[in-house]
Parts: structure tokens; C-alpha cells; sequence
């Protein structure tokens, strides 16, 4: 079990990769281990990596998409996000394939 505090770092350390590369990586991001993240609190309007929940149908954030939509999933490897659904609190664990952008509007 990964703890609050790791996953928070967790968290940061990979909206400052995405955000180092935006823009300036026009190829795959690779996943190769699970990475757990913290749950995020969505603003209105801004695009988001996301992925979608099995359990509630739900939309669920993962890290800010600096690229607003424009680059479309850049994820690809064996690896895995796994984070909190925003809306019922299911765990979820999603692969490369399964996320994408999102331009968030509030519930």
C-alpha cells in the first residue's frame, strides 16, 4: 500500500515531467512501472490527462494537459496510473491506453 504522503510526491514529480515536456517532446511517453498518484482537484475549464471510471462512468482527472488537448494521449508502455475516482472513490488502475485529455466543466 502506498502511502498519502508518497503518492502526493508521487504526484508532483509527474505534473513537472509532463509540464518539463510539453510541447518539447513530440514522441510517447513511456510508462513502465504503476505509478500511484494522489486525486486531484479539477478547475473548471482546464484540460486534463483522465481517465474514466468502470464503476460510476465518471470522468476522473489525473494531471493537468499543458498541451490543452492538442497532443492527445501521450502515454504508451506496460505501465499503469492508478489513483481515486473524483466522484465515488473506486480505485482505479488505468494503462497507457485507457487515458486521455479531457477539458474539464464542473459536475
Amino acid at each position: 500500500m502506498v502511502s498519502k504522503e508518497q503518492k502526493e510526491k508521487n504526484l508532483i514529480a509527474f505534473q513537472q515531467t509532463l509540464a518539463a515536456m510539453a510541447g518539447n517532446f513530440p514522441g510517447k511517453i513511456e510508462l513502465r512501472a504503476t505509478y500511484s498518484l494522489d486525486s486531484i482537484t479539477p478547475e473548471n475549464s482546464k484540460w486534463y490527462f483522465s481517465i474514466k471510471c468502470p464503476k460510476c462512468k465518471n470522468v476522473t482527472p489525473i494531471v493537468p494537459d499543458a498541451s490543452n488537448g492538442k497532443r492527445g494521449n501521450p502515454f504508451s508502455g506496460t505501465g499503469k496510473i492508478s489513483v481515486e475516482c473524483f466522484y465515488c472513490s473506486n480505485h482505479l488502475l488505468a494503462s497507457a491506453a485507457e487515458i486521455s485529455t479531457f477539458q474539464w466543466s464542473s459536475p
